[in-house]
C-alpha cells in the first residue's frame, strides 16, 4: 500500500533563522547544512506521528478494495479528498463518483467508506495497484499553521542532529524525553512508523 508524495510542501515548518537562534549561531552560518537538518527533522517528526505538517498532496495506492472495512488514510490531518480512481474490470481508468462514498477526514484516523447500499466497483484483476486515492494533507500552507509542539520537536531534533553530526551510530540518536513529550498528543496509535 504505497503512499506517494505527488506535491511536496512549499515551506518547512521551521526556518533556518529559527534554528540558528535555537543553536545560538550567528546569522548566515551553516545555512545549507541547517536547511538539510530541518528537512530531515521534519520528515522524522512526520514519520513518528504519522502526520503531514505543511500542505502536501499524496496518492495512496491499493491492490484491492478493503472489503467490509473503510479505506484508512495513512496521514492526518486531511484537508480534502481529491479523487478515488480505479481501473475497472475492462482495464479502463475510472474516477469513482463522490456520491458513492462517505468520508471522515477530521478524525485522528481519516477514512473513506462506501455509501449505504453501494458496493466497491469491480477492479481489473491483472493490474497491480488498481486503486489510487489522491488527497491533500497538512495543517496549512504556512509554518505558523503547524502546532507549536511539533515545530519545537523539529527544532530539538535538528539541534541534536547538528550537535551530533559527526557520530554515526543509531545509539547516539535516541529520542529525548522532551522530543517524545512534544509529539505525545499528536501520535497516531492506528499506524506504525513508515
Amino acid at each position: 500500500m504505497p503512499n506517494v508524495l505527488t506535491s511536496a510542501p512549499a515551506v518547512e515548518p521551521v526556518t533556518v533563522a529559527e534554528l540558528q537562534e535555537h543553536l545560538s549561531l550567528a546569522t548566515g552560518q551553516q545555512e545549507t547544512l541547517l536547511g538539510r537538518l530541518i528537512t530531515a527533522a521534519r520528515l522524522s517528526v512526520e514519520n513518528d506521528c504519522r502526520r503531514q505538517l505543511v500542505t502536501a498532496t499524496w496518492a495512496l495506492m491499493l491492490d484491492a478494495w478493503p472489503g467490509a472495512k473503510p479505506i484508512r488514510l495513512p496521514l492526518a490531518p486531511v484537508q480534502s479528498l481529491t479523487s478515488v480512481a480505479y481501473y475497472d474490470a475492462d482495464g479502463a481508468e475510472q474516477t469513482w463518483d463522490a456520491a458513492n462514498y462517505v468520508t471522515d477526514l477530521y478524525s485522528i484516523s481519516p477514512r473513506i467508506d462506501r455509501a449505504e447500499g453501494v458496493s466497491w466497483p469491480e477492479l481489473e484483476t491483472a493490474r497491480l495497484l488498481p486503486v489510487t486515492v489522491t488527497y491533500v494533507a497538512g495543517y496549512g500552507d504556512d509554518a505558523d499553521d503547524v502546532p507549536q509542539p511539533l515545530r519545537l520537536a523539529i527544532l530539538m531534533l535538528a539541534a541534536e542532529l547538528y550537535e551530533r553530526r559527526e557520530l554515526n551510530t543509531p545509539e547516539t540518536l535516541t529520542p529525548t524525553i522532551g522530543y517524545q513529550r512534544m509529539l505525545g498528543q499528536y501520535m497516531r496509535p492506528d499506524y506504525e512508523a513508515r
